[in-house]
């Protein structure tokens, strides 16, 4: 009997986290949503707004919420950025994230920029852009991206239902950050969010 509550604690447990997982999820799209929708923030255009009804995602999937290993870099190099337009953007590299994903061990960079103001809103964000096998089919040709919070624990769960993308996905008035080849993942995120809009 010991036994048996031993194992449904772990299961209740287990459940807990990912409802957690989801209801984060959940959070994310409706606040992404948001933003496009209200017109004091939103890169829409009128006409692209009256038509407007939300951000096609994927279904939630468990299999991309996964525990990622941080190793610092410490004194990372500065790196230059492609961007969609002429421009270059610099960052730098803050660490690596190791993590399995369905069987498959992989690795990502994740940058800070060098230039962050210490009094910002954003002076502890960190930017993880990446490319996988569903560019250019389900999700966005260049690209996605994914925010994290400085200082990264050790370990910590790295969820891909929460990735977004550049503004340069709906306007060409914006120049983005192209995700460099360090970071491309051989294997089909089918998770976060796909490309286009949803309209009427």
């Amino acid at each position: 009997m010991k036994k048996f509550y031993v194992i449904l604690t772990l299961l209740v447990g287990t459940f807990a986290v990912a409802q957690d997982d989801y209801e984060q999820f959940v959070e994310f799209k409706n606040n992404l949503e948001g933003d496009y929708r209200n017109p004091e923030e939103s890169i829409l255009t009128k006409r692209e707004l009256a038509v407007f009804k939300g951000l096609p995602f994927f279904e939630y999937n468990a299999d991309f919420v996964v525990e990622a290993t941080f190793t610092p870099i410490n004194d990372g190099e500065l790196i230059k950025f492609a961007t969609s337009t002429a421009r270059e953007a610099i960052y730098k590299r803050y660490g690596k994230l190791s993590f399995t994903l369905r069987g498959e061990s992989f690795e990502l960079t994740v940058f800070q920029s060098p230039t962050r103001d210490e009094n910002s809103e954003y002076k502890d964000h960190l930017f993880l852009p990446f490319t996988d096998l569903t560019n250019g089919d389900t999700s966005y040709g260049a690209g996605r991206y994914m925010d994290l919070t400085m200082p990264l624990p050790e370990t910590f769960t790295l969820n891909f239902n929460i990735t977004y993308n550049p503004y340069c996905a709906y306007s060409y008035n914006y120049s983005c950050p192209y995700p460099p080849m360090e970071n491309h993942l051989e294997i089909a995120v089918e998770a976060g969010i796909k490309a286009g809009l949803i309209t009427k």
